[in-house]
């Protein structure tokens, strides 16, 4: 399928944490749905169901989903979705399916293992996008880039195996954007 149009908003879980409750949030995605409705001349009747991931399922999003131990395979999101009732997260009629995010499986959490401690919501979806969508040689790594660098692996069963995360990108968002330092920082 193609995209036939699209709403972003700029509200996000970090309103949630500066408001202390997810209110704007709930508001803001309601109205960027009925947007996105209204400008495709369609109602709520139209849409069967939306689908969320990301940290929208996380205790800061709409409703927290548990993470999935990997591997995890499509079967296993299919099998794990959350389905919720219109009305039950979102003042509107609209049910939507929320898709778990990943965590890596490194049994309990000793000072020995910190390092392979790891997670994943919404880098998940893209990662099943694209062992859907590509011809991979598996095993297979997937990087994905932006302010979190995630370094995916994929085994030979076509499975999210477990992830490794860079925090790079947002400790120099940080630096730049809460500091002195910025002032001596190059674009």
């Amino acid at each position: 399928e193609e995209v036939k149009d699209k709403h972003e908003i700029t509200i996000g879980v970090n309103s949630t944490v500066s408001d202390g409750n997810n209110e704007r949030l709930k508001q803001a995605l309601t109205q960027a749905i009925e947007d996105l409705l209204g400008n495709n001349a369609l109602s709520l009747h139209d849409v069967d169901f939306a689908i969320a991931s990301g940290m929208i399922t996380s205790n800061l999003g709409l409703l927290e989903v548990p993470h999935l131990v990997a591997p995890v395979n499509i079967n296993d999101f299919a099998q794990h979705t959350c389905r919720v009732a219109g009305y039950k997260v979102l003042p509107i009629d609209l049910p939507i399916i929320f898709i778990p995010g990943v965590k890596n499986d490194i049994g309990e959490a000793t000072w020995e293992n910190i390092r392979k401690i790891d997670l994943m919501r919404g880098e998940e979806t893209q990662a099943i996008g694209v062992i859907s969508s590509m011809s991979l040689t598996l095993p297979a790594t997937i990087v994905e880039l932006g302010s979190t660098t995630k370094i995916i692996h994929i085994n030979k069963d076509g499975a999210i195996a477990g992830s490794i995360t860079s925090l790079s990108g947002q400790v120099y968002a940080a630096v730049k954007k809460e500091t002195f330092i910025n002032s001596s920082m190059i674009d």
